[in-house]
């Protein structure tokens, strides 16, 4: 279910100090190797090599902006369907309350384990566990459903109850899909990191042509370029990092859905 790819095996700040030591080596290796040719008397000059340098970087800093861009709007997209979900579940909590006691208990408790569940995962591990017991509510809440339409008196109720329970399944799989599978492709980190050292080299090996000594501003530019995929690969990772949905939202459903249980323990 989840799309893995070799990055997720390396703590996100084991993607920004490696990124950072690979444009490093990348770029003395680049200076190694323009030293070692003018040291062979093969003169070459800076002129041909400082446009194949711009444009390197140049599309570096393109491939950059787009991924950082699908990463966001797929962060969003987290986010929006997360809300969706939470508004989804809410309503038919509500909703509920139309059916006869004895169907309406066993829905409102489904739901408020259903939410409990959604909030339990801290890893990946739990995270699957937590799928899996959530299709199992589905199961039982639309069980319990069909079963009260046979003795309601109204049947447009239990329609409206299954409508609005339909629409929690389906964001339930929609947040499932865009959590887990919908992330940044392999192929694209590869690129990604491909010019990247390229990029490196080029630089390393024009400063060399050039006669120039080794500059500071190189480590500026690994740390810059790290800081970047650092924050993508952070956007790309639905349960770790800093910049996650925020869960406040379903944590204050679950106080309320609590206050309304009966069977909440009574405070001494």
């Amino acid at each position: 279910m989840f799309e893995y790819h070799g990055l997720d095996t390396i703590p996100l700040w084991g993607i920004f100090l490696g990124t950072v030591l690979l444009i490093l080596i990348a770029v003395e290796l680049g200076y190694r190797l323009g030293t070692a040719r003018s040291r062979r008397a093969i003169h070459e000059k800076e002129g041909p090599i400082s446009p194949v340098v711009s444009t390197t970087l140049g599309l570096l800093a393109f491939v950059l902006a787009v991924t950082v861009g699908i990463a966001i709007a797929r962060f969003d997209t987290r986010r929006s369907v997360f809300f969706q979900e939470v508004g989804a579940i809410s309503t038919a909590y509500l909703l509920v309350d139309l059916l006869p006691p004895h169907h309406r208990d066993p829905l409102k408790s489904d739901l408020r384990e259903y939410v409990d569940v959604r909030l339990k995962p801290k890893n990946l591990v739990q995270l699957e566990a937590a799928i899996r017991r959530s299709v199992e509510l589905h199961r039982s809440m639309w069980a319990h459903t069909l079963a009260s339409a046979v003795d309601t008196p109204n049947p447009l109720i239990v329609t409206v109850i299954a409508q609005s329970l339909n629409q929690v399944f389906d964001l339930h799989t929609k947040r499932v899909a865009e959590a887990l599978e919908s992330r940044i492709p392999a192929v694209l980190w590869m690129v990604l990191y491909l010019i990247a050292l390229l990029g490196g080299v080029e630089l390393g090996y024009q400063t060399a042509i050039a006669g120039s000594p080794r500059t500071p501003s190189t480590v500026a530019l690994a740390i810059s370029f790290a800081a970047i995929l650092w924050l993508v690969a952070d956007l790309d990772r639905p349960l770790e990092g800093n910049l996650r949905v925020s869960l406040r939202a379903l944590q204050e459903l679950q106080q309320e859905m609590q206050l309304d249980n009966p069977l909440r323990p009574t405070p001494p």
